[in-house]
């Protein structure tokens, strides 16, 4: 009996030793940099202070809804300070579009198109607090929480606007296209999926804070925008350089 259990006990010693050898040299959350390629879905949206435009009596709060698909650019510099279990990455990115729509609130829904299109750009700046969480012999996973400073440049070419709604857009200044500037603090959520050479990265982010401004003139004095909102989901794939 004891010859069993001591020949048992040897088995299991001999498997679980070359596991936990591994697991001790490959818990290592990946060094160096990444950079990182993918698409992003994203909405913004602007509300402004009441404007007073009495030839179409409007005097509600108007609301901007852009929706984009974007291209992702990305560059994080990994591990940069370890606390416990936590790594802080360093990330930055630049988000960028032509394609989507941009639609006005009026009568409480987003009815109305003032815009099929128009350049859009942002970027971010971010330290991400990751947890490195489940570690196999081909991938490593990682869910990471972020929060930080963004820029945002939204653009209506003011075309592909209803005949039917082109007067009353061409007088609230849309026809001739416009920007807006949003600098916000945006809370990012995602997971850090590291295989070899390669990571996949799928990210939701969320702002509803900040400050912005607009060339958007439809009446005078010109309104300020009092709030806005926006959401991303991104999914890139980053490419491992260096340590």
């Amino acid at each position: 009996m004891k010859n069993k259990l001591l020949k048992t006990c040897t088995i299991l010693g001999l498997c679980v030793l070359p596991a936990s050898s591994f697991d001790r040299e490959d818990r290592q959350y990946p060094k160096g940099t990444l950079f990182s390629v993918g698409a992003s879905y994203s909405s913004y949206t602007t509300q402004w202070s009441a404007v007073e435009n009495n030839q179409f009596n409007l005097t509600k709060n108007p609301e901007h809804l852009y929706t984009q698909t974007q291209i992702v650019l990305g560059f994080e510099k990994r591990s940069v300070l370890k606390m416990g279990d936590f790594r802080l990455d360093i990330h930055g990115d630049v988000q960028f579009g032509i394609l989507g729509k941009i639609e006005q609130k009026y009568m409480d829904t987003f009815s109305s198109e003032i815009s099929d299109g128009g350049k859009n750009i942002n970027f971010l700046f971010q330290p991400r607090f990751v947890f490195p969480f489940s570690f196999t012999p081909r991938t490593k996973t990682s869910p990471y929480i972020g929060i930080g400073v963004g820029f945002n440049y939204l653009e209506g070419n003011g075309e592909g606007i209803d005949s039917s709604s082109l007067v009353r857009y061409e007088s609230m200044g849309y026809t001739s296209g416009w920007s807006e500037n949003l600098i916000s603090f945006p809370l990012t959520l995602g997971i850090n999926m590291d295989f070899k050479k390669i990571t996949l990265n799928p990210e939701v982010r969320w702002a509803f804070y900040g400050i912005g401004a607009s060339d958007w003139k439809p009446a005078d004095p010109a309104p300020t925008i009092s709030s806005f909102s926006t959401w991303s989901i991104l999914f890139k794939l980053g490419f491992h350089i260096g340590e």
